[in-house]
Formats: C-alpha cells, sequence, structure tokens
C-alpha cells in the first residue's frame, strides 16, 4: 500500500482535508508550533507516514470526534490519541471485519480485513468538553455534541471561525439507539446549549463524509427538526438502519442527500430512542435451555444456530409457562453480527386473573464486540395477546429487551422505555 489512497484537499492556509478510502474525511490543522490530525478513518493504509511527510516534523496530536469504526479505524498508528471519555469503549472494539465490509460497501471491490489495522483497545487520552488545544496562532476548542454517540464532538477553530461538526451535525445524522448514542430530546438539548453558547461563533461548516453539506444554520435546523420528532410532526419514513426498523426524520430529495423540502438537516432515529430514559423493568421471562438440544450450522458464508427452549414468568402483569415449539434462532452473517429472533407463546393468567396467552417474539443484533463490552444483548419484542387488560398496553411500540446470561438459560428482562 502507499499513500495513493490519499488525496488533500486544502480548505485554509492552515486546514487540510485528507479524503481517505471509504468515503471518509480526516482533517490536519497546523498552527504555527504544532498540528492537530482530526480523526483516522477506517484504519487501511499507512495514514500516518502520509501525515507525517505532509508535516516535516511538526509534532502533533490525535482528535477522535467519535469513537466510530469510520473515525477511529487508524488511531492504532498514533501514540497521543484524544478522544472523551464516553466513547472510548466504541473505539476501543474488535470490529476490523465490520471496516472491512464499509470499505467495500463504500468504494466497491473487497479488502481483506488483515489489510486493516487491528483496532487501538487502550491507550487513549481523555479529552474533556472545553478543552483547547493552542497549535501557534490556531486555537481548537472542543465542543459537545453528543448524540450520534455519546461522547460525539465538534471542533471550532476559533481563529478561522470554523466549526467541525464530522457526523454529529450534518445532512444526515444517524442516532444508534440508546446504547450507542443518546435519545433524540437529549440530543436536541446538546445542540441548543452550543447555539446558546457557541453561536455567532462560525460561519463555515465542515464535516466527515462528502454526502454531508450545509452552513452554520444547520444546527437551528436539526434543533427545530428533533422538536418536531418529539411532537410526532416529522414525516417519520419507515427505513432500515444497521439491520434495524427505524425511521427517517425527513423524505430526500431526487439529488440523494438533500431533503426533497429544501431544508438540510435530517437525522435517522428508533422509535424507543425519542425521549430521555424512562425505562421500567415490569418483568423478566426465565428460559432455559437443555443440555444437548442445541443445533449449530457454520461455513464460510455464514452460519446459523438453533436453540429450543422451555420456560416461564411470574410477574405482577402477567404469569405463565412457555408452551411447546419455543425456539431462537440465531443466524450469523461472514463478518460474525448476528440476528437472533426467538418465537414462543406464554400460557397462563393476565394480572385480574384471566386465562389468556401471550406471544412473544424478540429480535436482536450483536457483534463480537458486543459479546465482550456490554453485560446484555439489547433485543426489541413484540407481543400478541387475547388478554382484553393486556392488550392495549403490550401491542404499543414501547418495549426493549435485555437478554442476561443465567445458570442453564437466560433470563430476558422486558423494559418499557415510556415508563408512565
Amino acid at each position: 500500500m502507499s499513500s495513493s489512497l490519499f488525496s488533500t484537499v486544502k480548505i485554509t492556509d492552515r486546514i487540510t482535508r485528507i479524503v481517505l478510502p471509504g468515503r471518509v474525511f480526516a482533517y490536519l490543522v497546523k498552527g504555527d508550533d504544532r498540528a492537530v490530525l482530526i480523526d483516522t478513518g477506517l484504519g487501511y493504509g499507512p495514514l500516518k507516514a502520509f501525515v507525517e511527510e505532509l508535516l516535516g516534523g511538526m509534532p502533533y496530536e490525535v482528535i477522535l470526534t467519535p469513537g466510530r469504526l469510520d473515525h477511529a479505524g487508524g488511531a492504532i498508528e498514533f501514540d497521543r490519541v484524544w478522544i472523551t471519555e464516553k466513547d472510548i469503549p466504541i473505539a476501543a472494539q474488535k470490529n476490523r471485519a465490520q471496516r472491512a465490509g464499509y470499505l467495500a460497501g463504500n468504494d466497491g471491490g473487497s479488502v481483506p480485513e488483515t489489510e486493516l489495522f487491528e483496532s487501538k483497545e487502550d491507550g487513549y487520552l481523555v479529552m474533556e468538553i472545553g478543552q483547547t488545544f493552542d497549535l501557534g496562532g490556531e486555537t481548537l476548542e472542543i465542543l459537545d455534541f453528543g448524540g450520534h454517540t455519546p461522547g460525539s464532538v465538534g471542533v471550532l477553530f476559533k481563529e478561522e471561525r470554523i466549526l467541525l461538526t464530522g457526523d454529529a451535525c450534518c445532512s444526515h445524522t444517524l442516532i444508534f439507539g440508546r446504547q450507542g448514542s443518546l435519545s433524540i430530546e437529549e440530543y436536541r438539548e446538546k445542540l441548543t446549549d452550543v447555539l446558546k453558547k457557541y453561536g455567532g461563533t462560525f460561519d463555515t461548516m465542515l464535516y466527515s463524509h462528502p454526502h454531508n453539506f450545509g452552513g452554520p444554520e444547520i444546527v437551528q435546523q436539526m434543533i427545530d427538526l428533533c422538536g418536531e420528532i418529539l411532537e410526532g410532526k416529522d414525516e417519520h419514513i419507515p427505513m432500515d438502519l444497521m439491520g434495524r426498523p427505524a425511521f427517517l426524520a425527513k423524505a430526500f430529495g431526487p439529488d440523494g442527500p438533500s431533503r426533497a423540502d429544501g431544508g438540510i438537516a435530517n437525522v435517522s432515529y428508533f422509535g424507543d430512542n425519542i425521549r430521555k430514559n424512562r425505562d421500567k423493568h415490569i418483568m423478566s421471562f426465565i428460559i432455559e435451555i437443555e443440555e444437548g438440544t442445541v443445533s449449530d450450522m457454520k461455513g464460510p458464508y455464514g452460519g446459523v444456530t438453533f436453540i429450543p427452549f422451555t420456560g416461564y414468568v411470574e410477574s405482577d402483569l402477567f404469569t405463565g409457562k412457555i408452551l411447546p415449539g419455543a425456539a431462537d434462532i440465531q443466524v450469523e452473517n461472514p463478518a460474525g453480527c448476528r440476528n437472533m429472533c426467538a418465537k414462543y407463546m406464554f400460557k397462563g393468567t393476565d394480572f385480574k386473573g384471566k386465562d389468556c396467552f401471550l406471544f412473544v417474539e424478540n429480535n436482536g443484533w450483536f457483534s463480537p464486540a458486543d459479546d465482550v463490552r456490554k453485560p446484555f444483548i439489547s433485543a426489541y419484542p413484540r407481543f400478541i395477546t387475547d388478554s382484553a387488560a393486556l392488550g392495549p398496553y403490550l401491542s404499543q411500540a414501547r418495549f426493549r429487551s435485555e437478554v442476561h446470561g443465567r445458570e442453564g438459560g437466560v433470563e430476558i428482562r422486558i423494559i418499557d422505555v415510556i415508563g408512565d
């Protein structure tokens, strides 16, 4: 590999955009005394050597705007890498296979994952909101843009009146869900606070991908758009986001990333991640798996695991036992990411003492990194029941579940995310 993988675009005398494989941007900022590299891409190609050739011996450090794989993928090449504490677990995930898939999806062709750098799992420097980097004639300030990830930041180039928001506020921001980002309500609060403190200090915006665009007005537009989502007045267009049902706030126009209505800011989000966390644990399913009953198949094109199970639930809401035929079917793609789909039926009594059935379909998605980084697997249940007392409540799209390991099986905790 050579530096032919990278190209540069001069933004100002001090700021250079580096175009990286996978349709990703990094930014190199040079002061009189030292420099900063903002983001490291997917970790494909010798970015460090390329940067150091551009700098000609000038000392430098690295800032990561989020810890996502397309920003932190090349971090292991560098010694001094700054990131917010909230995003360190995201940046440290072992995700080389996913990065290779991202690269292939954006550039075409196929790159063996062994040609990408391993993830940087430790050795990060903790970056604080409001921290400044004095480069000599150029001062960078770190702003709180949590939303896309919990610790996403913007970088304000104070002397040049330029704000880099990366993926955190752009023409298509992704709000990934409760474990990987903030809620829409919390995101709006962050943006409102930024605009209150820093409005009028920037005239130009920079982003991390070529499909993002827009000027300073995008921040207020995003605040307004979040307000529409909270009031249920956005266009709420169904879409798929990383294998999960999600929504796009506003329709795209015919030219792709721009909105059909002429606006700039847009966001994709999950329906269970709109309001602040008001989680209420309403019941737990105890799942029992008999030894020797699991069937498993794995090959070069993926794998399937078939898990029959029994179990029960005892709660103030519903009590019952799982009927025969229950199974969890897990389908794994070549990158090791799994879709879990469990379907089963309880027979029992509702909180009014009436006999009833309760059907459950529980869907979850998890990667190899999730196995070691999180204490549980997140999933999203759907309920169907013949109980007149339970039906109006359990038929609503207001639930998530946590799959926790236990001896002989798992415990599935059902969480009401609205909680009132």
